[in-house]
């Protein structure tokens, strides 16, 4: 019988020598991808939603359930639990890996906006409200996709979210 597990929301450092990816249902996995090894896994307290890894590939950001698990990739250690909206949906890292950006809808008894979580302190700096999501707008997004798709080629409403608050 074949052990091997599958890995989804994959991400890679900016070198390339560290890939970092969920499988089924909170395990993160860091796999060397020259040697095709797993290195280290860390259980997540709760399925992740969204995983970003900063450009060394030292610390990577998962968004779980009202929490945003900051992760020592090289140790793969939990480091910190950072508590955001409980409707939380997605997040993106600014290219510099100083602000973390972490979007909710204003579901389940939550308030849409945008939480800046400062990643160096790991901490919450502030909340920017924004308004609730409008009827004719998909989940999870803050502007419209098929202008974001056509002026980028890319689908991805977390990017949508964002693209505001720094050049993407």
């Amino acid at each position: 019988m074949d052990q091997r597990k599958s890995v989804h929301g994959l991400v890679v450092d900016k070198s390339g020598q560290r890939v970092l990816g969920i499988s089924d249902p909170a395990m993160l996995r860091i796999i060397d991808p020259a040697n095709r090894k797993q290195v280290a896994s860390l259980t997540l307290p709760g399925a992740p939603l969204g995983l970003v890894i900063d450009e060394e590939g030292e610390r990577a950001y998962a968004l779980t359930t009202a929490r945003v698990q900051v992760i020592d990739t090289t140790k793969g250690k939990l480091l910190k639990s950072i508590p955001v909206d409980p409707s939380a949906n997605a997040l993106a890292l600014d290219p510099d890996g100083r602000k973390l950006y972490v979007t909710s809808s204003g579901s389940n008894g939550g308030i849409a906006g945008i939480t800046v979580v400062n990643a160096l302190a790991q901490r919450l700096d502030k909340v920017i409200p924004t308004a609730t999501l409008a009827p004719d707008l998909p989940p999870n997004s803050l502007c419209d996709q098929s202008e974001w798709r056509q002026s980028t080629g890319i689908w991805g409403p977390q990017l949508c979210q964002v693209s505001a608050l720094f050049a993407i």
